[in-house]
This record gives C-alpha cells, structure tokens and sequence, in this order.
C-alpha cells in the first residue's frame, strides 16, 4: 500500500492518512499489521474515567436502596439536661412496599408503637411514631442492607425540642 506522504498528518502514536480523519468514530484500520487508537478525535478523551466515576457514584446508592423489610434492633442515645449520655435499647420491624414503609418500632421491651408516614426516597427513610408522651419523629439513612442511621426529634415534657441519634443493625 502507497500512502502520499503529503495526506499524512504527525500524531504522537502513528501517523493517520487524512480519509480516517474525516471518519473518526469508524472502526480503527490496520496500519502495518498494528491496530491504532485515535485518542485526539473521540469525542470525550476521558469518557472511561467519567463513566468508572458515575459507576462508583451510584453503586453504593443502589446497594444501600434495597428492601429494608424484616427485624431490627440497635440503640438510641441521647443526652440529658445535665449532660450525660443515655442510651436505650431499640427495635423495629419494617415491611417495604416501593416507597412506602409500615410496621413498629419502639423500646426494646416496651410496645411497639406503629409506624406513620414511613417513605423512602434513595438513602433517606423517614417515619413517625406516636407515643402516650408525643411524636417522635425519625430520619434515617440507609447505610448498607443491614446498618441504618440517623436522628429521632421529639418535645420532652416541658416542651422543648430534644434529638437523639439512632441506629440499627438487621437482624
């Protein structure tokens, strides 16, 4: 094969004739029995890196997405008045369906108080449960399929606003 030296153009791996410059997305040609790759005319030069990032991005989101349904316990811990730390025993028992969530959730060893306005949207499960002494209100983030965690807001007694962290491992 003859190639007229004027209708090469230098490139930093081989040099290309000026016919595949004008078709750069087609299949690459054999040049001397040598496949080439022509990385300064794709259109996205890092397109590997940017799709390994969005990969790595979202993996975990629908890792952690899945079905929250079954037993849990954990703990809640929250501080007093005077600063100490208190911490408590808890479960649930949830059952998932698409975004919605029903079940109970409690003390461990007290009732279990049924779940109110349990959704899910990505990581973030959220619900409400009423108890004799008010509604307690709980934001979660789905970890991973066994480990959630996350914040409970109520008012004590006197009125004021409390939180508390909370966190449960599967059954």
């Amino acid at each position: 094969m003859v190639v007229n030296q004027a209708s090469l153009r230098v490139h930093s791996r081989t040099a290309l004739p000026a016919d595949e410059r004008l078709y750069p997305l087609e299949r690459p040609k054999l040049a001397a029995g040598k496949a080439r790759f022509w990385p300064s005319e794709c259109i996205c030069p890092h397109m590997g890196k940017l799709l390994m990032s969005l990969f790595l991005l979202v993996a975990p989101m629908a890792l952690a997405a899945g079905d929250i349904s079954g037993k849990w316990s954990g703990s809640m811990e929250m501080k007093a008045p005077d600063g100490t730390t208190q911490t408590m025993p808890v479960t649930a028992e949830f059952k998932q369906d698409g975004k919605s969530v029903t079940g109970t959730a409690g003390r461990e060893g007290d009732e279990q108080l049924t779940l109110q306005k349990g959704t899910i949207e990505d990581t973030k499960f959220t619900f409400e449960v009423s108890a004799p002494d008010g509604t307690y209100s709980v934001s979660l983030v789905i970890v991973s399929d066994s480990q959630l965690q996350g914040d409970v807001s109520f008012n004590d007694p006197d009125g004021n606003k409390q939180t508390a962290r909370i966190s449960f491992k599967r059954q």
